[in-house]
């Protein structure tokens, strides 16, 4: 016999605070044995099916210390009348099984359906024995009338718990009455702490290839990130941004889900994505809202699919025959070109210029680059705009187009000549040239030396000289000439009837 602290036998009972799991109820005397509510035997002696009566798993149980050994507690809260407070505890078998729908147990034989068990304990083993309780010690229900403490060692190998009691048989012959007449007898044992059934809750990031917000066939974004709002189930604020694979996501892998975990029951969680620039959404572009229930793991799709590109490229025609092969870009002047289209019931008109706002490369180097603007399946057209002084010989009518698929990228080229100049308009003005040839021959031949001039004119235009005795008069076309041109003079004496040298040389120009 073992005298133990007192304090470990007087612990409170009440099915709000311990763990029932047999209730049994009868008049005179009464027997049962705990089993799974959810499949109740063919006989059930007079057990009380309902959540009070289960299947007991050894995990389940809570062990206490006495003395330096583990033992389960079981315990007993009884329920008679303050007049007759008497009642006996007859037998009490604890099995230890690896079943978990043993059923029908026969009392004579000590055998269940369904299975085999091992006896663990038996208040009988080696004499018939009995307990007398009396409910006046400890009345009302919900307090403990008998503690039994079973070592941990002797359920090694058992998975569940089955427990046999029969009370009200007893007679003493005293006159003492020890049958059952009033409410029901209750075993229960202490459990562990449950553990937090804690939840989450989960976006996964979708390519959607082909824009028509549906995933399937369509391939994981990694990545993303997405914000989280709300308020757990104990009331900590929730407002968190976790990226795919980074500090926060619970599956700390790089996978295009992002999961928010430790959640506590109750929790209201707002979801949503973290837009990229060059996508726009298809799935989810309004996040989803949810309330988590213990140990859910709630999860959503989102979807994006990325803008097409249209990209125009302006060439130099050299030859003027529509062929860009070998041809240079065309930067001076810089060219715009017009992007049309439809889209979300809008018209939509965008003219860019090389370089400028809009171009999407930002660089002057003969392409337009139109970006995040146009979605899967709308159509546009695109053209350039024309400048003075060029024909188009390539792209003259612009181009028709849509955007097939998800990034989609449309090239188009645009080759001008430029036009053949005209002649210059007429000028209105006058140029006075002055041209003074001062020179003094003196020669002594055999020959009358005579003067004579050779004229050069850089445009072709014919110069009048007029000689007359050593004087020289050059007659020039200012107009004709145009400005920026210059005359080349020459003048020379004929020494010889065939061998002349020139004596000076001079120039007009025209400025």
């Amino acid at each position: 016999m073992h005298a133990y602290d007192q304090s470990i036998i007087d612990q409170p009972a009440g099915t709000g605070v311990i763990g029932p799991f047999v209730r049994i109820q009868a008049n005179g005397n009464e027997d049962g044995f705990n089993f799974d509510s959810a499949n109740i035997p063919g006989n059930p002696l007079d057990v009380k099916p309902g959540p009070w009566t289960k299947l007991l798993a050894v995990a389940d149980l809570q062990p206490i210390e006495i003395e330096g050994t583990l033992y389960y507690q079981f315990r007993l809260d009884i329920n008679e009348t303050s007049s007759k407070s008497l009642l006996s505890l007859d037998k009490l078998i604890l099995y230890g099984s690896t079943e978990s729908d043993l059923h029908d147990y026969n009392p004579v034989t000590g055998t269940f359906q369904g299975g085999s068990a091992v006896e663990i304990y038996n208040l009988d083993a080696g004499e018939d024995r009995s307990i007398g309780l009396d409910y006046a010690l400890h009345s009302g229900s919900g307090e403990s009338d008998l503690a039994v403490f079973i070592p941990v060692s002797a359920f090694a190998g058992s998975t569940y718990v089955y427990l046999y009691s029969e009370f009200g048989t007893l007679t003493t012959g005293d006159g003492r009455d020890w049958s059952s007449d009033d409410g029901y007898e209750e075993w229960y044992s202490f459990s562990k702490p449950a553990t937090p059934q804690f939840g989450s809750i989960s976006a996964t990031k979708w390519l959607d290839s082909n824009g028509d917000g549906s995933i399937e066939g369509d391939s994981v974004l990694t990545g993303w990130t997405f914000h989280f709002t709300g308020t757990d189930g104990d009331g900590t604020a929730i407002d968190i941004s976790i990226t795919d694979g980074g500090p926060g996501d619970a599956d700390n892998t790089l996978n295009g889900t992002v999961v928010l975990a430790g959640l506590k029951a109750g929790a209201v969680v707002h979801v949503e994505e973290v837009l990229q620039s060059g996508y726009y959404q298809t799935l989810g572009a309004n996040g989803y809202d949810e309330t988590i229930s213990a140990g859910e793991n709630a999860s959503y799709d989102f979807a994006n699919a990325q803008f097409g590109q249209v990209i125009a490229t302006k060439y130099l025609d050299d030859e003027g025959d529509g062929d860009i092969t070998g041809d240079a870009v065309l930067t001076n002047p810089p060219w715009s070109f017009t992007l049309s289209y439809t889209q979300d019931g809008v018209d939509v008109v965008h003219t860019v210029q090389d370089g400028g706002p809009g171009d999407a490369d930002g660089v002057v180097n003969g392409t337009v680059v139109f970006d995040d603007l146009l979605k899967v399946g709308t159509e546009y057209h695109i053209e350039e705009v024309q400048q003075p002084g060029w024909t188009p010989t390539l792209g003259a009518n612009g181009y028709d187009g849509s955007i097939g698929t998800s990034g989609e990228v449309d090239y188009f080229n645009f080759a001008n000549t430029p036009d053949s100049e005209p002649p210059p308009p007429p000028k209105d003005f006058v140029k006075v040239i002055d041209v003074d040839v001062d020179i003094s021959i003196d020669l002594t031949m055999d020959t009358e030396p005579s003067l004579y001039s050779d004229v050069y004119v850089n445009h072709g235009y014919s110069v009048e000289v007029d000689l007359s005795g050593n004087d020289a008069t050059f007659n020039i076309d200012a107009e004709a000439l145009g400005d920026d041109s210059s005359v080349e003079l020459n003048l020379a004496v004929l020494t010889t009837a065939d061998l002349s040298s020139i004596i000076a040389t001079g120039y007009v120009v025209v400025a």
